[in-house]
C-alpha cells in the first residue's frame, strides 16, 4: 500500500535512544543540512526548530526571509530534550504518508510550553540533499 506512519517511526527511535541513554534528541529529515556553522544543535534550553528556511522553497534576500510569516510545523529539524518529548507525549501515530505530523507536534508544543524557539532564518538555511 506504500503507507508509513512518520510520527510512529520518530517515536520508535525516540525509545531506542532514550534507552542508549541519550538527553536530546534531532527530529532530521534527510534531505535537508544546514549550510551555516551557526547551526550548531545545541540544545537551548526549550524545543527549538532548527530548519526555519530551505532553500527548496526559494531563495530570498535576508529581510524577506526574516519577515516571512513562518506555517505552524516543526519540519526539517526539530531539536528536543528527553523531558520536553515526554511533556509533549511524543509524536502522534494517527498520520499515515507525508505531513501533519509536523504541524501537530507544533501544536502540541505550544500547547504545554506556551512557545516554540526558532533560530533566526538568516542562520537557519539548509540546502535540500539529492539522495
Amino acid at each position: 500500500s506504500g503507507l508509513f506512519n512518520k510520527g510512529l517511526m520518530m517515536n520508535l527511535g525516540s525509545l531506542a535512544a532514550f534507552e542508549a541513554g541519550c538527553e536530546h534528541l534531532v527530529f532530521h529529515d534527510v534531505d535537508q543540512y544546514p549550510e551555516n556553522p551557526l547551526n550548531d544543535y545545541f540544545y537551548r534550553g526549550s524545543p527549538t526548530h532548527l530548519c526555519t528556511w530551505s532553500t527548496q522553497f526559494a531563495l530570498l534576500d535576508a529581510a524577506t526571509r526574516e519577515n516571512a510569516k513562518m506555517r505552524p510545523h516543526v519540519g526539517g529539524a526539530l531539536l528536543m530534550s528527553r523531558d520536553d518529548y515526554v511533556a509533549v507525549n511524543g509524536f502522534s501515530n494517527v498520520y499515515w504518508r507525508w505531513g501533519l505530523e509536523d504541524n501537530d507536534m507544533y501544536h502540541r508544543i505550544h500547547a504545554v510550553f506556551g512557545n516554540l524557539t526558532r533560530l533566526p532564518q538568516v542562520v537557519v538555511i539548509w540546502q535540500p540533499t539529492t539522495l
